[in-house]
């Protein structure tokens, strides 16, 4: 059971890196078609004008951003280490640190420059592929989900999955809306989040140690007190 968790883990992420893969080499060789796709959805996206739509657009994109991550991921590594769980406290930190320079790189390798549609009204600085904002609302997501996974009750566990899922997918929607994106931003964003996220579990043997072992100390801590109330 060990070994067949492990090894979807490791095909969903051979499958990100293989999609951010294509993604990358459309957009670094700048191919017509790619810009003129990425250009329609966006100008069918974009919000157009200012005013609450915005703010509110703002506010939905906030935690994609390191200083909305930071306060929530350092904390739970922090705790984590204080329990003296080192493996999960690593698996916590890993992703949150590496985002951001991974996400860098990227957009320094592709240099593409941002979309500009007529009528939109906010502004970002850098560079545009990948998303930052996704890359990071994915590291968020994804190491929240896998974390709380073993920890919730079964029937919750679906509902969970599509919270953490909806939850990222919104915040790279908020990219396209605001027009400081492309769609091929976005996905390659999200996609590079969630394989930092699964290259981090898979390496450190996060998601069937979790489950595997949250069970088995159950059973133990049950048996023990079941014998303790029998004697």
């Amino acid at each position: 059971m060990e070994r067949l968790a492990q090894r979807r883990w490791i095909l969903a992420c051979t499958a990100l890196l293989a999609l951010i893969a294509v993604l990358t080499a459309l957009i670094a060789s700048r191919q017509p078609f790619a810009l003129q796709a990425d250009v329609a959805v966006g100008e069918l996206l974009a919000f157009h004008g200012d005013g609450t739509a915005i703010g509110v657009l703002q506010v939905l994109t906030a935690p994609g951003a390191e200083n909305v991550r930071y306060p929530i991921l350092v904390p739970i590594a922090g705790f984590l280490l204080w329990l003296r769980r080192w493996q999960l406290a690593a698996f916590v930190a890993v992703p949150a640190l590496t985002i951001s320079p991974l996400t860098r790189l990227l957009k320094d390798l592709v240099g593409r420059e941002r979309p500009s549609y007529a009528g939109t009204t906010v502004t970002a600085a850098d560079q545009s592929f990948p998303s930052g904002h996704a890359s990071g609302a994915a590291v968020l997501a994804g190491v929240l989900l896998i974390l709380l996974w073993p920890r919730t009750p079964q029937r919750w566990r679906m509902p969970l999955a599509f919270a953490a899922v909806l939850s990222a997918g919104l915040i790279g929607w908020t990219r396209l809306a605001l027009g400081v994106h492309y769609l091929a931003d976005v996905v390659a964003g999200l996609a590079l989040g969630a394989a930092v996220v699964l290259l981090s579990a898979i390496i450190l043997r996060i998601p069937a140690r979790s489950s595997a072992g949250s069970a088995d100390r159950a059973t133990r801590v049950l048996s023990g007190r079941t014998g303790r109330r029998l004697a």
